[in-house]
């Protein structure tokens, strides 16, 4: 389980200069942290030190729990690992759940080819919200939160199941714009029924393996427990073209 790199995220969002996973793993983007500190009018050591600490998101940091009672429920095992520490080596072998957004999680830049769902930060919420490639002649900034309402925000989640980078293990992926909505995915993957449904739209034939799938799904925010789940999109993994990935991450 690779927990997010909440700093990260705050750095990039702060400074508007995307950090490429292989800068990250060779901490190759510390180098230029002075540089665009300054560009964004802030004080570089401050920034450099910020940049250090190890702080994840509190809405990643409490799914370890319930992946951990889940992973033990099947006789398996779990380990908690902060995205600095991860490897290339571990992403080839084994089972991997990465948290977060590519921004946060930069070990999920490697599968966005495969990918239709981008995750944007909205600026004026403060929350990431989904673009959608597969909406065809659709804004694709539908799922952007209205301003200036005080009715409750439609939370958004996304889940990709995925082979990892050595074809012998899998990835599973986990996005959302809040607790609230990571969470109500995960309940939604742990559901027998939910799962049955994702093999239906799939037209999944074999029982005896999962098929590899993304989803996109919408959290009712009420005050119900569970959450309302609605599927939005779901799809087998394929290749995005490169025009359109070069306009959901605009």
């Amino acid at each position: 389980m690779v927990l997010d790199d909440a700093s990260l995220d705050f750095y990039q969002q702060i400074t508007g200069q995307p950090v490429a996973l292989g800068e990250y793993f060779d901490r190759s983007y510390l180098n230029s942290v002075d540089q665009r500190s300054t560009t964004a009018h802030l004080d570089p050591k401050l920034m450099r030190g910020y940049l250090m600490r190890r702080q994840s998101n509190f809405a990643d940091v409490n799914l370890i729990g319930r992946l951990t009672q889940t992973a033990n429920a099947l006789g398996s095992g779990a380990t908690a690992v902060f995205s600095r520490d991860f490897t290339f080596r571990q992403l080839k072998s084994g089972n991997v759940i990465l948290l977060g957004s590519s921004q946060s999680n930069p070990w999920i830049q490697p599968f966005e080819a495969q990918l239709a769902v981008r995750w944007k930060m909205d600026p004026v919420s403060a929350i990431y919200y989904p673009l959608d490639a597969t909406l065809s002649g659709v804004d694709p900034e539908r799922y952007r939160p209205e301003a200036n309402t005080t009715k409750p925000r439609e939370g958004y989640a996304s889940i990709a199941f995925l082979s990892n980078l050595g074809g012998n293990g899998n990835v599973l992926i986990l996005s959302g714009t809040g607790g609230t909505a990571v969470a109500a995915a995960l309940e939604f993957l742990l559901d027998e029924n939910a799962r049955r449904d994702i093999r239906s739209r799939l037209a999944a034939t074999r029982s005896d393996t999962f098929p590899s799938f993304e989803a996109l799904l919408e959290v009712d925010k009420g005050v119900n427990m569970p959450r309302n789940v609605l599927i939005l999109m779901c799809r087998h993994p394929e290749q995005v073209t490169p025009h359109t990935a070069r306009e959901l991450d605009r």
